[in-house]
């Protein structure tokens, strides 16, 4: 199966007037069959010899790690091979999602927290194997986070793992960036909140002898990529991340594109509103849901958006980003210490 037909943003890319290496790479970039992408970033299976835990990743297109293993700073000599050879160059060296590999919950190739509670289990409980679930889904919203959580309840189910020993959540920037006329402030705050509260409600249908740990990450100021000096730097091609924002990666177009500072407040409040909710609720979970503890951070809204940590498509974070994400986030979270 192809794993683009279930990736809505495939539809918002656009390729009039594009210059010829870019279209290369980005369609050969998002072509990859499964079988390329299963050899790239495997889904471990539990292991017949220990008992297993499970480390769960729910989210949207940065909990999968969409496009983290390309830069917005492109290497010339990847881009010489890209346009040189194209057809084995890019199939080789990038892949749509990076769930097993790059992302900052169950990424195997950074100090994900996946491997960070591996450290930890290795000190702690050393008869323990640690699998990961990484769920999340490119473009998802808070509402398709429900579906996310009853994959990991179904998975838990089997009877292969003694406990979901952590999950890691991130979502909101979908939901933020759902502005239009009829939504000046994206998904409506009641909506919004009664989603996550399902998404809790349904993690908590596991029974187990431990609580279910949930860090949950702030939304990132996604205004703050609409910065001159983002816009201005320059990726594949030598065409500028403005250019590659409106013609080709035109997702989430609403928060990212200001030319005020009163449009630039408003869009921060979007974002900033949205991270209060997701605080709220987590406080609610915590005072009404005994097994579940969960966690609100607020650092990766508060790191600065630096280009050097985005991928080809100006907006999402690339490996370095998705490592920053993950240290931020493990520093945060209050149990594995």
């Amino acid at each position: 199966m192809n794993p683009l037909k279930s990736y809505n943003y495939f539809k918002y890319l656009r390729f009039e007037s594009v210059p010829t290496p870019v279209v290369i790479v980005v369609v050969a970039t998002m072509l990859l069959n499964s079988e390329q992408a299963a050899a790239m970033g495997k889904k471990p299976s539990p292991s017949q010899t220990q008992p297993n835990y499970m480390i769960a990743a729910l989210g949207d297109s940065i909990a999968a790690g969409t496009l983290a293993d390309t830069s917005v700073h492109i290497d010339q000599e990847s881009e010489t091979d890209i346009q040189n050879n194209y057809a084995s160059t890019v199939k080789a060296k990038f892949i749509y999602t990076n769930r097993y590999t790059l992302a900052w919950g169950t990424g195997n190739k950074i100090e994900s927290h996946y491997m960070q509670l591996k450290s930890w289990l290795a000190k702690n409980e050393p008869e323990m194997n640690l699998v990961p679930l990484n769920v999340a889904i490119p473009g998802a919203v808070a509402a398709d986070l429900v579906g996310e959580a009853q994959s990991v309840v179904t998975a838990m189910a089997t009877g292969q793992y003694r406990a979901l020993k952590y999950v890691t959540i991130d979502i909101g920037a979908n939901d933020a960036c759902a502005v239009t006329s009829s939504t000046p402030d994206g998904t409506p705050d009641d909506k919004f909140a009664d989603n996550l509260r399902k998404v809790f409600a349904t993690l908590a249908q596991i029974k187990q002898d431990q609580p279910i740990r949930v860090i949950v990450s702030s939304i990132p100021k996604v205004p703050d990529l609409g910065r001159p000096d983002i816009q201005e730097t320059k990726t594949l091609g030598g065409v500028a991340c403005s250019w590659i924002r409106q013609h080709i990666f035109t997702y989430c177009r609403t928060l990212p594109v200001w030319s005020s500072v009163d449009q630039y407040e408003h869009d921060v409040a979007v974002v900033e509103d949205k991270n209060a909710i997701l605080q709220s609720v987590i406080d609610e979970v915590n005072r009404t849901t005994p097994n579940i503890q969960a966690s609100f951070s607020y650092a990766v809204y508060d790191e600065p958006i630096d280009a050097d940590l985005l991928a080809l498509d100006c907006f999402h974070p690339n490996k370095d980003g998705q490592s920053m994400m993950a240290t931020k986030l493990w520093a945060d979270q209050p149990w594995f210490h």
